[in-house]
């Protein structure tokens, strides 16, 4: 590696400085957020192209900006950091490194193709997707990762891609940044970690002035409080606390790593004071058990890497005892005592959770119900009591395994964990190889952060933050890159590939026969407003310029009432029905409702499309504030 090569890596506490530069200014001067966004992308752009190891540092420091789901407010920038990262890493790679490594090249194809094979259950209902919406709005979709939409596929095997582009990047760049930047990475993670810490203790009593009217600014929330816990600039508590349990590990680089003086060592231990106040005020069960898998996983790993049992382990005994202590104190004195009840443990809304995601597996064992269909699903695969449905947010299973096992399948959830334990495996196997050396493993120090979020994957599904789950493939990499991997567990010969490729042919076949053989959902309505209450008690509801929707069949004539209820100067409006192979199309002008009958045909149920000539916009008309593209206005259907 040339000297050029590591002049064009910057410093990660660099990258870390610029968003404190300008969150300061931004607060200070009021700087309006398309300017600041507009700052960060050209600097991500800047840095990004001067070597992608730069790329990787800002995505890792700005995790904490987009701790929240897809559909928030400028979270589109995460796709465009991965993006812009893999396309310029990966013509940084073909262009300049003479070696090119692409580990696990067979397990991680099949994760990818097995997510391509475990086609969505309500597949059917894709095709009307895209005849109803615009290529814009369909890319809008699979850019919020709109959980309601089958276009969330998509959305889900493209995460699956770039996670897995991202690993094969950070294995092949990061060893060209140089040997300092693992360290000042972690470093520069640290210093993020506690100014994010201390800005949520800062809100959480006050100190600083909330801001819960408003929305947000930029990515950031600034709501600053959750269920009366610190959120920092998170959506949530739990989003908050996944984030610093994840990145914990920089910490114990710090205060445990060898050669480390006592001066770094108290530096170090105050640095991760704050972090452990926001976590445990964050009132979580999950952090106690997490950071008792920190402690014992160090403590074991230690006594099996070690071999000289003079080494001292005051260090790493002793900050974990402290540890251990610090949690349950806080645990039993704080609200987290209750969670801990039998009565709380035993009524968790997340039993029904998991209860539905088996009930999606035995439906479909092998390939699941398709990726990003839980949420989608869940109403037609719940079995409990109704009214639990009100108090659980089906959004996902709360389980990152048993969401997997749902939507993928045992192949899905098999292939993840075998490449789960071989990143373990690699980064034990470089523990135990420099035991007894001097150096520090930073291998390990990343696998830690990955046994960590395997471990908050046992009841939360991590990676619905999609930030969270960027950072699994990218700390996976970082563990082959700079440590010593276990790929050679996984080597097997030319008949096996032709085995693998017939079973997964068989299992798509059945995939297939389960998607043709399931009806369309009468809850498939793309194209549909909500439905609103009129004063006379009946009820309507807003077309875009095109809508469809399932419709059972309950006599022989369908009589649908429409009206277009759109200013003179827009004209009139020519819709086009069709139910079946059945159709008809009328002319509507006014507000009055015309009623257009269509023969029902011979089928139970069929899908009902609705094709407008025209759209309108309230807002651009000076009629209301509505600023929606609307169709026409359709009434209650009827059976004669």
């Amino acid at each position: 590696m040339g000297t050029q090569n590591l002049v064009k890596v910057i410093d990660p506490l660099n990258i870390f400085l610029f968003f404190v530069a300008e969150g300061i200014l931004a607060w200070l001067f009021n700087l309006p957020e398309t300017l600041a966004v507009t700052f960060s992308i050209l600097f991500f752009v800047t840095i990004t192209l001067y070597h992608p190891v730069n790329g990787f540092s800002y995505i890792i420091l700005a995790t904490p900006f987009f701790l929240g789901a897809g559909v928030r407010p400028w979270f589109w920038l995460t796709e465009f950091h991965v993006y812009f990262l893999i396309v310029t890493g990966f013509i940084y790679i073909f262009s300049l490194l003479k070696r090119k490594i692409f580990p696990h090249k067979g397990l991680l194809l099949l994760i990818l193709i097995s997510s391509l094979l475990s086609l969505p259950l309500d597949l059917k209902e894709l095709y009307y997707e895209f005849w109803v919406f615009t290529p814009q709005r369909i890319f809008e979709l699979w850019l919020s990762g709109h959980e309601w939409s089958v276009i969330n596929y998509f959305r889900e095997v493209t995460d699956v891609a770039s996670g897995v582009a991202l690993f094969w990047l950070a294995v092949q760049v990061v060893p060209t940044a140089g040997r300092q930047w693992p360290e000042r990475i972690l470093f520069a993670t640290l210093l993020s970690i506690t100014t994010i810490s201390t800005i949520g203790i800062l809100y959480h009593y006050d100190i600083l002035m909330k801001y819960p009217e408003n929305w947000s600014y930029a990515s950031l929330s600034l709501v600053g409080d959750s269920e009366g816990a610190p959120t920092a600039f998170s959506y949530n508590r739990q989003y908050l606390a996944q984030y610093l349990l994840i990145f914990l590990p920089a910490s114990i680089w710090l205060v445990t790593g060898r050669g480390r003086g006592v001066v770094e060592r108290i530096i170090g231990l105050i640095l991760t004071g704050p972090v452990l106040l926001c976590l445990f005020l964050s009132g979580q069960r999950s952090v106690l058990i997490s950071i008792i898998a920190i402690i014992a996983v160090c403590y074991l790993v230690w006594r099996w890497s070690v071999q000289d049992d003079k080494k001292p382990v005051g260090s790493l005994v002793g900050t974990g005892v402290s540890l251990l202590i610090i949690a349950l104190f806080i645990a039993f004195v704080s609200r987290l005592g209750d969670k801990l009840s039998l009565d709380r443990l035993t009524s968790d809304l997340r039993f029904p959770l998991w209860d539905t995601a088996i009930s999606m597996f035995s439906v479909s064992p092998a390939l699941g119900v398709g990726p990003g269909r839980f949420h989608r699903l869940f109403s037609e695969f719940y079995t409990g009591e109704p009214s639990f449905l009100i108090d659980i947010s089906s959004g996902t299973a709360h389980s990152y395994y048993f969401q997997t096992l749902a939507e993928k399948g045992f192949v899905g959830l098999a292939i993840f964990t075998v490449f789960a334990l071989t990143i373990l495996c690699g980064a034990l196997r470089s523990a135990k190889i420099l035991g007894d050396s001097k150096t520090d493993c930073l291998a390990t120090i990343f696998g830690l952060s990955v046994f960590i979020w395997l471990i908050l994957g046992l009841t939360n599904n991590i990676a619905h933050v999609r930030v969270l789950g960027i950072w699994f493939w990218i700390a996976s990499g970082l563990v082959i890159a700079l440590g010593f991997p276990c790929e050679k567990i996984l080597r097997h010969t030319a008949r096996w590939n032709v085995v693998i490729g017939l079973v997964l042919a068989l299992l798509f076949s059945w995939q297939v026969h389960l998607v043709q053989s399931r009806p369309i959902s009468e809850k498939m309505q793309p194209g549909l407003y909500n439905w609103e209450s009129r004063a006379d008690g009946s009820h309507v509801r807003w077309t875009g310029r095109r809508a469809a929707f399932y419709l059972q069949r309950e006599g022989n004539r369908l009589i649908i009432p429409l009206s277009f209820p759109a200013p003179g100067s827009v004209g009139s409006q020519t819709v086009t029905i069709r139910y079946g192979d059945k159709s008809a199309t009328a002319t509507l002008e006014g507000p009055s409702f015309k009623e257009i009958i269509i023969d029902a045909g011979k089928e139970n149920g069929q899908v009902l499309t609705i094709e407008n000539s025209t759209l309108f916009n309230p807002a651009k008309s000076g009629l209301s504030a509505d600023n929606r593209d609307l169709g026409v206005l359709m009434g209650e259907t009827r059976w004669e």
